[in-house]
């Protein structure tokens, strides 16, 4: 048996944690931070507590606002521009997927210079960066403990994935009760990319015992926690929400993710497709083509999902883990493809570009363009 496992920050978990943030940045030597963040997170007074916390240390601030959904090339180098001639010496990203994914970016490029495009893939990022604590006000991406970071290339509308060391943050306060107030549609969205994550990694090429366990409490706290999340918004349910990401995140940072985000990165790329959105789009089709792989994980897999296993056969609970999963998606009313007016002959494109994804590589299931056409029609035609 051989695996590795990391995770690049240290995580606090708890109610009212962003109050943490300035002690723990003057732990670093700090001066001045660069806050990250969209308008959303100005407006629901969440930096306002960020910034009563760096006054407190006497810590220099400057706000970086412009974070929008599927965060560009262009704009990470107009951050990384503002942080060089403030004279920035750490960061703090408070919000979603979104803008954690951007101060990391940010921060490669203040460290390590050049284009953003030059640090697509694993291990491209070489000069240490910058202290970096991360804030999710979402239960979805992860990205507080992940050394990933995606961003969109403009010119060649592509999500460049950038990972490995130097990439991730080094504190994730992670604080329920920032997602109490949270829209239902992006919860839900949010919350089955969390699910998605668990999952893929249960699954990967690269899973190992230690993510397997992450994945599957993960999953179970998923599936017991997200319709409630959606529907009322209880404080159980946020919490466990936030554990379940936190544990995806955990499992998919050194197992690897599969097809579904290979298929969703593109259509985000190329029509904003919310992330999360793409991702619960195409889950139960993957699941469904990978499904005869799955082996002896399959009844593990089920029962974190909450399925009565009983005497059912294999074919029996297979079919129950995909339709658990479009029923899932229903309730909480994602999307469906056809609604979001996808041109049909776009779906090759589409595939093609999922071929050349790097979590092709750890799907448990070789796979080919026409079987990728399959699934996107598959998801088309729900």
């Amino acid at each position: 048996m051989n695996f590795i496992f990391d995770i690049p920050a240290t995580v606090f978990f708890g109610d009212n944690k962003i109050v943490e943030t300035g002690n723990l940045l003057k732990g670093f030597g700090t001066t001045k931070t660069m806050i990250v963040c969209d308008k959303a997170m100005l407006d629901l007074g969440f930096v306002d507590k960020v910034i009563s916390s760096l006054e407190e240390e006497n810590i220099e601030y400057v706000i970086f606002d412009s974070v929008m959904p599927n965060p560009t090339d262009v704009l990470m180098h107009e951050g990384a521009k503002i942080a060089e001639e403030k004279n920035i010496n750490s960061f703090v990203a408070i919000g979603g997927g979104s803008v954690m994914d951007s101060a990391k970016a940010i921060n490669i490029l203040l460290t390590n210079k050049g284009k953003i495009a030059d640090y697509e893939g694993i291990n491209k990022v070489a000069i240490s960066t910058l202290p970096l604590i991360m804030i999710p006000t979402t239960s979805g991406t992860a990205s507080e403990v992940t050394s990933v970071s995606v961003v969109t290339d403009t010119k060649r509308h592509k999500k460049m994935v950038i990972a490995g060391q130097f990439v991730g943050g080094n504190i994730a306060l992670c604080d329920p009760s920032l997602t109490m107030k949270l829209p239902k549609g992006i919860t839900a969205s949010t919350g089955m990319d969390a699910l998605t994550h668990a999952i893929e990694a249960y699954v990967s090429k690269w899973a190992s015992p230690v993510t397997d366990a992450m994945a599957l409490k993960s999953i179970k706290l998923i599936m017991e926690s997200l319709e409630e999340a959606v529907l009322k918004s209880s404080k159980i349910s946020r919490e466990k929400m936030m554990l379940g990401s936190v544990t995806a995140g955990m499992a998919f940072n050194s197992a690897l993710l599969g097809l579904v985000h290979s298929l969703a990165h593109p259509l985000s790329a190329h029509y904003d497709i919310a992330h999360g959105v793409a991702n619960a789009i195409f889950l139960p089709y993957v699941v469904e083509y990978n499904i005869e792989t799955f082996g002896d994980k399959l009844k593990p897999l089920a029962e974190s999902m909450g399925i009565e296993i009983g005497g059912l056969d294999e074919k029996t609970l297979a079919d129950s883990v995909v339709n658990k999963l479009i029923d899932l998606s229903e309730t909480i009313k994602i999307p469906k493809l056809k609604s979001l007016n996808i041109p049909k002959e776009d779906f090759k494109m589409l595939a093609e570009e999922a071929m050349l994804e790097m979590s092709t590589m750890t799907n448990p299931k070789e796979t080919n363009v026409d079987d990728l056409i399959m699934i996107i029609e598959k998801a088309y035609l729900r």
